[in-house]
């Protein structure tokens, strides 16, 4: 009798691993961008765009700097919500306030998903990346840039 309960109940783990979603581990990258190429800068094509930039080679912010993050719902759009760690939030807060009106890239595993120009510094220390995600495709990102 026990030794069939205890068959029953491993059974029953083994098909719950099986049904747990795999979640990798997501990297996460701020730069700033260029519309136009120029020496050290790499060019990048925009994800579901024609669209090229070019890169500046410093990485500003990553997932270390990031408290939480999580799929959201945005004017009928998935996305991405961030909100930085305090760190992050001196960092989001310089990045923006010292490049007002240049583009910052917002790659997700070295693929350049949206670049939108910085009209004022941003001091709340949030932000959101959106990008034509379906919400699994949102929720599995938000999941992997926690993984640090």
């Amino acid at each position: 009798m026990k030794s069939s309960i205890l068959f029953a109940f491993l059974l029953l783990l083994v098909s719950c691993n099986n049904t747990i979603r795999q979640v990798n581990k997501v990297t996460l990258e701020f730069r700033l961008a260029e519309t136009s190429p120029a020496d050290g800068l790499t060019e990048y094509l925009m994800k579901n765009s024609n669209e090229s930039l070019y890169l500046h080679p410093e990485i500003l912010i990553t997932n270390l700097d990031i408290d939480s993050c999580y799929a959201d719902e945005h004017l009928g759009r998935n996305i991405i919500s961030i909100i930085f760690n305090e760190k992050g939030k001196e960092k989001f807060a310089k990045l923006t306030g010292e490049n007002v009106g240049k583009r910052v890239a917002m790659l997700l595993d070295s693929k350049l998903i949206i670049a939108p120009k910085i009209m004022a510094p941003i001091t709340a220390g949030r932000a959101e990346i959106s990008g034509n995600f379906t919400e699994e495709e949102a929720e599995k990102l938000a999941e992997g840039i926690m993984l640090k």
